[in-house]
């Protein structure tokens, strides 16, 4: 690695550690760009790594139900699970991941210029 690539990794890491020391949740979640992040980073992990399991414990209890010849019918299979889904994601305690910010600060820039005026 370079020098140059070096001290900018350094300032970078920095920044991280500067909004990590002064900025808490709450000043992200004010800020109305800054918290448009928070939330669609956290819809993206939970279309990652909980959607899909989800979606396949619902399929599976559905085909596991009419192997055993349940009255269980529903007409749109997908989308009875897209709503199943989409109910859990409305009541999940809201879990944001400020580490987005952290290792991208460049991200915070409009809180950051928010606090400028």
């Amino acid at each position: 690695m370079t020098g140059e690539k070096h001290e900018d990794l350094e300032i970078y890491n920095k920044q991280g550690e500067f909004l990590q020391e002064f900025y808490k949740l709450n000043d992200f979640l004010s800020n109305e760009q800054t918290y448009s992040i928070l939330e669609q980073d956290r819809i993206d992990r939970f279309e990652q790594n909980i959607e899909p399991k989800l979606t396949e414990k619902f399929l599976d209890t559905f085909k596991r139900e009419n192997e055993r010849l349940s009255s269980m019918s529903i007409d749109n299979l997908g989308a009875a699970s897209g709503e199943f889904t989409a109910i859990l994601f409305q009541h999940l305690r809201k879990d944001y991941d400020l580490e987005i910010f952290y290792n991208n600060p460049e991200l915070a820039q409009p809180l950051l210029e928010c606090e400028k005026t």
